[in-house]
């Protein structure tokens, strides 16, 4: 089911072996609750029937702050007896990258622990802990605490790089603290790393793992008490060899380790046990983007699970069949970190009876094998693959480590408009609590499918995805025009080419490009930091500028914003260069009127209005390349009408062609038009930057 804004708000499983009344999970239901005003998603609540039982499978409740930003997440069981609330609270640093996490016993947050503290009071939950975060001045992660149960400081890690201004400065060289000696890492010509502690990592040609060798001595799971929920070892005798094996396109196919082949096709997994001779298979069921269930097969027969994942697609809750008819499936829930590492040990209950500790081998089975009673390596972080051998989590392109919370190998894609790409092993820039990077590159946004973003598609169910659909619910009625309108704009530096030719960036920019860039909001902004004429930044797609002279009060009252961690009140400090903006396109007088009027009284959606008012380019640009695409007029060969295939990793499923919608006679810029669907029946979806915000035109 759909709401009238096409965002999900219920869905419905059942087990195919539903009728035997034994061996079966019944149905599930998951409803999803979204605010009306900010189209984010407020909670989601789960519920499994079987027979008469109807089991609470938990309520999961968000909160956020005025970027958007989730505050806490609670998880409670308000009809399971005796079963504790888990409520975890989370801040940012200015780069939005996750600064502390915490389980406060109450359901308020209260003050967030400090990267400075020895100690943290008032934990409590059912798996309490807390983390802090501090970064270097280059985005790189320089210390993790981690705190125990009863709030006592447990672990510090140090993170060494090399000098700046030397070879490969994002690329950890030790981590000190969370063993008796020091971790160390090398890393070869290309950037890659090729010792991880004791273990030895090859490469493919194309940059992907070939082969791992040896046992890396950084800890499998450092968080204190959480021993019973971590996966456990590899079996004794099994091996450290690891050898992978890709197909054409770069897919991970195969795996063959001490443990024995793991093969994987798509959603299914399948591995031999070398040792016993045993096969087992997992088949994952994926709806609006997130893994919903599994189905295994062991020697002991086929069975189903219902999976619910958090925000980001990390597994979290599974309902189980239970062999005993009349006492309702079983609910089996861990609870992990920012990385998917656990905090404790997963926890389980029969019916609607209260929740017990579960058995250590419901974390996983020692090898990539299936598991009919619990989690397994294909539960990963973010539904990626944690391989037992290596003990990576395999995340599309590439492979992470989840204690370090970094790639092995650099991101294959340059992002040259966005300096966060600058350091590129770390785990989505740091921002892991709201965006997920599936594919192993690049992250498409700040964004997450919970969030209340979702693609558009074409059979017009919303896919719960990282790139968002507008920060405005309707659809802006110029972007529905069909006929081709011819618009020049003498005199004005146009945006693309502007970025093009002085380097200004694009992919909005978070509140720590304040202070270095210029004055912007992390909603859409590209800012540079000088160019011609005076001026200093362009709002990509709306062919505005904003010069030097009139950005001063804004300036610093940004920078403060960003150094106090606080908010800029974006509306009523943007006013000035908004109308200065206006002022420069064709049109400006009356445009500048319209933007001032929209931005007083200070509604969320009155920025954006403003930027919608002085938009004369893109909609004939927009509309110039409906057309071209329509009579499949080519500008710019080897790229329009080139057919693509969810691109990137982030663009839609399906083939589709590209547009590019520039300025007749311009050279290309980042905005594109994308034509899918049937020949009869086309869609057209909208990016201003390629990859990101999509929104559908028709």
């Amino acid at each position: 089911m759909y709401n009238h804004l096409g965002q999900l708000t219920k869905y419905t499983q059942a087990d195919s072996n539903y009728s035997s009344g034994a061996n079966t999970t019944g149905s599930i239901d998951v409803t999803l609750t979204w605010d009306a005003t900010t189209g984010r998603l407020n909670k989601t609540q789960a519920t499994n029937h079987l027979g008469v039982n109807s089991p609470d499978l938990g309520t999961t409740s968000y909160k956020y702050d005025p970027a958007g930003r989730i505050t806490s997440r609670q998880q409670a069981y308000t009809s399971r007896p005796s079963s504790p609330t888990d409520n975890q609270c989370y801040t940012y640093d200015h780069a939005d990258r996750i600064k502390a996490v915490w389980t406060p016993a109450t359901t308020t947050c209260g003050t967030a622990p400090t990267p400075v503290a020895a100690s943290v009071t008032g934990l409590g939950g059912p798996a309490p802990y807390a983390q802090t975060y501090t970064y270097t001045a280059a985005g790189d992660r320089s210390q993790v605490k981690r705190f125990g149960s009863n709030g006592t400081l447990a672990v510090t890690e140090t993170y060494a790089y090399p000098t700046p201004g030397t070879v490969g400065p994002h690329r950890v060289q030790s981590v000190t603290g969370s063993t008796p000696t020091p971790q160390t890492f090398t890393w070869d010509a290309a950037g890659r790393m090729t010792g991880r502690s004791g273990q030895t990592i090859t490469y493919t040609l194309d940059g992907k793992i070939d082969t791992t060798t040896g046992t890396s001595t950084v800890p499998a799971n450092p968080n204190p008490n959480a021993t019973a929920g971590t996966p456990p070892a590899p079996t004794t005798g099994a091996g450290s060899t690891g050898a992978r094996y890709y197909d054409a396109a770069g897919n991970l196919v195969g795996i063959i380790d001490g443990t024995g082949t793991t093969i994987t096709l798509g959603s299914i997994t399948a591995h031999h046990n070398a040792a016993t001779g045993a096969k087992t298979a997992t088949k994952t069921y994926t709806f609006s983007g997130k893994v919903v269930a599994q189905r295994t097969a062991t020697s002991a027969g086929t069975k189903v699970a219902f999976i619910i994942g958090d925000n980001i697609n990390t597994a979290q809750t599974m309902a189980l069949p239970n062999t005993t008819v009349g006492t309702g499936a079983v609910t089996l829930v861990r609870r992990t970190d920012p990385l998917g590492l656990a905090r404790g040990a997963n926890s389980t209950g029969t019916g609607t009876a209260a929740f017990t500790n579960a058995a250590a081998a419901t974390s996983g089975t020692g090898t990539n094998a299936a598991s009919a009673t619990g989690f397994s390596a294909v539960n990963g972080y973010i539904a990626g693959l944690d391989d037992s051998i290596s003990s990576l989590t395999h995340v599309g392109a590439r492979d992470m480590d989840p204690v370090l919370g970094v790639f092995t190998a650099p991101d294959p894609i340059l992002t040259t408009e966005d300096q966060r790409g600058f350091t590129p092993y770390t785990y989505a820039f740091g921002m892991v609590i709201n965006t997920s990077d599936p594919s192993g590159l690049r992250p498409s946004c700040g964004c997450t499918e919970e969030t209340g973003i979702s693609y558009p598609s074409s059979s017009n169910t919303p896919l719960l995805g990282n790139a968002p659909v507008s920060s405005s619910p309707s659809v802006p009625s110029w972007l529905k025009v069909t006929s081709p309108a011819p618009s020049s704009s003498p005199g004005n530096i146009d945006d693309w080419a502007f970025k093009t030719d002085f380097g200004a960036g694009y992919g909005g920019p978070t509140k720590s490009d304040f202070r270095k860039l210029g004055i912007g909001t992390w909603e859409g902004f590209a800012i540079i930091a000088g160019g011609p004429l005076g001026v200093l930044a362009c709002i990509p797609g709306f062919g505005a500028c904003l010069t030097g002279g009139l950005v001063g009060t804004g300036l610093q009252a940004a920078g403060n914003a960003a150094d106090n961690g606080g908010e800029l009140d974006e509306d009523a400090q943007l006013q000035a260069e908004i109308g200065a903006a206006a002022s420069l396109i064709p049109g400006g007088g009356a445009a500048k009127g319209a933007a001032r009027g929209a931005l007083k009284g200070g509604s969320s959606n009155s920025l954006k209005a403003a930027m919608e008012a002085l938009s004369p380019e893109i909609r004939a640009n927009v509309d110039d390349a409906i057309s071209r695409a329509a009579t499949g007029k080519v500008r710019f060969p080897g790229h329009d009408g080139k057919p693509y295939e969810n691109r990137l990793g982030q663009l839609p499923e399906g083939t589709y062609t590209e547009w590019t919608a520039a300025p007749a006679g311009a050279r290309r810029g980042p905005d594109r038009i994308i034509i899918e669907g049937s020949e009869k029946n086309p869609n057209a979806i909208y990016y201003w930057d390629h990859v990101n915000a999509p929104i559908q035109i028709r």
